[in-house]
């Protein structure tokens, strides 16, 4: 398996198991990041609303001719640069713990980077 594929199925796992996860399992995969929900929480809503938001970006992901994969590319870091931005506010405003705010951070950091590692190598291919 060469990088480029390596890294899309990196990415491509990383959404479907967080993402598909919290459309299933909303309540395990926010204790899993250590956000407080049980069955009755809104909390359950919004994690289906961001899970079925990751698994889509999956699939385009993996499905994709090249042709349009860079640019699919682009708007999926910017996301996660902005989950990971979101996620860093919920921690300073005490919506989220310490510990959940880092590992919510850290997730759309490593997406965000596996993202630009593609971007990367899309551009080293073309020259």
């Amino acid at each position: 398996m060469d990088d480029a594929r390596g890294l899309r199925a990196a990415s491509v796992a990383g959404r479907l198991l967080v993402g598909g996860g919290a459309v299933v399992m909303p309540v395990a995969v926010a204790r899993v990041f250590g956000i407080p929900a049980d069955e009755t929480s809104p909390s359950v809503y919004l994690a289906r609303l961001f899970g079925v938001r990751a698994v889509m970006m999956a699939v385009l992901l993996a499905r994709s001719p090249d042709a349009v994969r860079r640019q699919q590319l682009r708007l999926a870091v910017a996301v996660d640069l902005v989950d990971a931005w979101s996620a860093a506010v919920a921690g300073r405003a005490h919506q989220l713990s310490r510990a959940a705010s880092r590992r919510a951070v850290a997730a759309a950091l490593f997406e965000a980077g596996l993202g630009a590692a593609m971007l990367r190598n899309a551009s080293a291919r073309e020259s």
